[in-house]
């Protein structure tokens, strides 16, 4: 729970690569990431106009085994248009 409420305050502060960075480190010290912290790390990224890191987060996702939602989805497809404009 502290690293999701962690990396959903680096999205509120537009702190994208912070978000990735505790993504990383909760993979490092084997804290199970859920689909609530990679949305908040996924919306952190898109707030930061940060499309590519988005698709990466995405297909991340599947690799950690993480479920991903209509959140996940809404926020991807909001990443890629805002990327293209």
């Amino acid at each position: 729970i502290t690293y999701t409420s962690a990396v959903s305050a680096c999205a509120t502060g537009v702190a994208w690569f912070a978000a990735v960075a505790l993504l990383i480190e909760m993979a490092s010290v084997r804290v199970q990431s859920n689909t609530i912290t990679y949305n908040a790390a996924v919306h952190a990224c898109t707030k930061g106009r940060e499309w590519s890191q988005v698709l990466k987060l995405f297909i991340g996702m599947a690799s950690a085994y993480v479920e991903k939602n209509t959140i996940t989805y809404n926020s991807v497809i909001t990443a890629c248009s805002t990327g293209c404009e």
